[in-house]
């Protein structure tokens, strides 16, 4: 695929198109926020069981990885990537209909669901190839980290104040008592956050839609293949940095699929517990992320995975202190910006570690194989959790599990992991401690600019109402 820079009678086209994306990620951050953290609750109240509930966040997410590709195949099927992520994007949305009708499916209900959540994966997945190559052409290469930095500002603000109102409206329908009345008036709290995603994926597709797709034609590039990586000395390192991120997402994926049902279950939580532990998590990955990013520029991306990697392998010991509400919201805090280093630290150095010829096929392969130990991390948690008595709770082993899994995998890989570039040095112990400190900084700048802006506006409608007095 060739990247065109577009004639000056397209910049107008080109403008708007930039506008219509923001739009569509508003929206789809809208959709996002009242929906995704809300899934697995949903599934507990049509009463799926333990099994069920895990692969509702594991197995998604790997048919979507898996679907991408057929990404290209899907072009040249629609004649264009417009076509092709607008309508995937609409059918994506379409979804919501047959979760909604989950519950009066009787003893399928479950398995419907998770069904049409699997559909809903790769429907918002096999789009994501050709949505980036589209963007990257319209963003040009100088505007690129602006645009993206605006934009992931606006959408992560947006996806989380839309969790929040989803978690409160949920709470304010949550059922005080087991019987058929409240049993339906918690449907109705799902009824309307699942319709607003609805409307609001509906409204992304249109945004979609109306953007301007500029010309470009087809390669017959192919994928790397799978024995030029397993083999030689030279993908060697590419080959340790995808067997270390997807053990370490083995070992998470033991604990993840079953967090909310531990929150609920076990820790009873009610919905406006859990919202705002859910929200804490989202709410320092999302801050943490930006200062994790500076970091990996300045001291290298392999000190912030080996160290971020580290905190992340001792957060589910913390767990159990869940049954306490507010320690859920402290170690929810430190799990979201452990999580927040880790994820784009994984991120950078797939992109440092590959050529730009090869990187779409190690990528393709990556996303296979890191779906394929998710899968399997979600069976194995299962059967901890159904053929184990040694604690009070089963969660316990599993927390355990997965907490010595992945310190192992840490240690062992820690010094197999190499850097790229050359780079500032920092002990490693000293790192989460400056990263602590850079992220309280720019809560405090935001904090100031946010107060700041707000006598900017009180002094001007002050200044006017005055004026207008005289």
């Amino acid at each position: 695929m060739l990247h065109k820079k577009p004639p000056k009678k397209a910049e107008g086209k080109i403008k708007r198109s930039l506008r219509y994306s923001l739009y569509d990620g508003i929206t789809y951050s809208v959709m996002f926020g009242a929906s995704d953290p809300f899934y697995q609750t949903y599934g507990m109240y049509v009463g799926a069981g333990t099994i069920l509930l895990g692969l509702m966040r594991s197995l998604p997410s790997a048919l979507g990885s898996l679907s991408q590709l057929f990404a290209r195949q899907g072009i040249m099927l629609f004649g264009g990537r417009r076509k092709f992520v607008a309508t995937n994007a609409l059918l994506h949305g379409m979804m919501f209909l047959p979760i909604l009708a989950a519950p009066f499916l009787g003893q399928t209900s479950g398995i419907w669901l998770l069904a049409s959540l699997c559909l809903a994966g790769i429907f918002g997945m096999i789009l994501v190839p050709a949505w980036n190559s589209w963007m990257g052409d319209l963003v040009s290469a100088k505007s690129r980290g602006h645009y993206f930095g605006v934009r992931s500002g606006v959408t992560g603000i947006i996806s989380f104040f839309a969790l929040l109102a989803a978690g409160w409206v949920l709470h304010l329908f949550e059922p005080t008592a087991r019987n058929a009345e409240t049993h339906n008036s918690q449907y109705m709290g799902f009824l309307i956050i699942f319709s607003v995603a609805f409307i609001a994926r509906g409204f992304s597709a249109f945004f979609l839609n109306k953007k301007h797709e500029p010309k470009y034609r087809y390669t017959h590039n192919k994928l790397m293949p799978l024995a030029l990586l397993a083999t030689g000395k030279k993908n060697s390192q590419i080959r340790i940095l995808i067997i270390f991120l997807s053990l370490m997402n083995f070992a998470s994926m033991l604990v993840a699929p079953y967090v909310d049902v531990y929150y609920r279950n076990a820790a009873g939580m009610n919905y406006l517990i859990f919202t705002g532990v859910s929200g804490m998590f989202f709410a320092f990955k999302y801050f943490a992320m930006p200062v994790w990013g500076k970091a990996c520029d300045r001291y290298g991306t392999r000190k912030v995975l080996v160290v971020s990697g580290m905190m992340v392998a001792i957060l589910p010991f913390f767990l159990p202190l869940a049954m306490f509400h507010p320690a859920a919201f402290i170690t929810q805090g430190i799990a979201g910006f452990a999580w927040g280093g880790f994820e784009i630290a994984a991120f950078n150095i797939l992109f440092d570690s590959t050529k730009p010829a090869e990187r779409t096929s190690i990528i393709a392969y990556y996303n296979i194989v890191n779906g394929a130990a998710g899968l399997m991390a979600t069976m194995a948690g299962w059967l901890i959790l159904e053929y184990n008595n040694l604690f009070a709770t089963p969660f316990i082993l599993l927390f355990i599990t997965s907490g010595i899994l992945r310190i192992i995998i840490s240690l062992f890989f820690a010094k197999r992991i190499q850097e790229t570039r050359e780079v500032e040095h920092i002990h490693a112990r000293l790192l989460p401690f400056r990263m602590l400190q850079a992220l309280t900084e720019q809560t405090l700048s935001v904090g100031y600019s946010v107060v700041s802006l707000g006598k900017k506006l009180i002094f001007r409608n002050g200044t006017g109402s005055r004026r207008k007095g005289k």
